[in-house]
């Protein structure tokens, strides 16, 4: 097995508060017989947040993820190739919080970690571009 290195990427933490984030990657773990997922969630600016729902004890995650990006329904059941098919790509709007951990690194500092606190809804991309493309234009749509 060849392992190719990146080194040119910088690790850049999601800002706190509202923020639409994308879907970039999920992977079931173990390939064989997932146990959980590894979800994957892109800032506009490229920054990354990593969660992971294990699928007996943080299975709640998944289904509130699911429950606002897909439309399912309290005791609704789908293939697990479906929901990553289906959420991958995706863009939510969330509210991101930064908590300090509790395991000090060697030089006695404690990390930082953002997380999804509240997960608001989807955004689909007319929303995105009108957004990004100049704020004046949404006040004024609005008139």
């Amino acid at each position: 097995m060849k392992v190719k290195f990146n080194l040119s990427k910088e690790f850049k933490k999601v800002p706190e508060g509202e923020q639409v984030l994308t879907i970039s990657d999920i992977v079931a773990k173990p390939k064989d017989l997932p146990k959980e997922l590894t979800i994957t969630y892109t800032d506009k600016d490229g920054s990354t947040l990593m969660e992971k729902c294990n699928f007996t004890s943080t299975v709640w995650k998944l289904s509130r993820l699911c429950e606002k990006v897909l439309d399912i329904k309290d005791g609704d059941e789908m293939e697990l190739d479906e929901i990553i098919n289906n959420l991958k790509g995706k863009k939510i709007k969330c509210e991101v919080v930064h908590t300090q951990g509790t395991q000090a690194r060697e030089d006695g500092t404690y990390p930082t970690f953002a997380n999804i606190n509240k997960i608001l809804g989807v955004v689909n991309d007319e929303e995105t571009t009108t957004q990004a493309t100049n704020p004046r234009e949404t006040i004024l749509k609005g008139l």
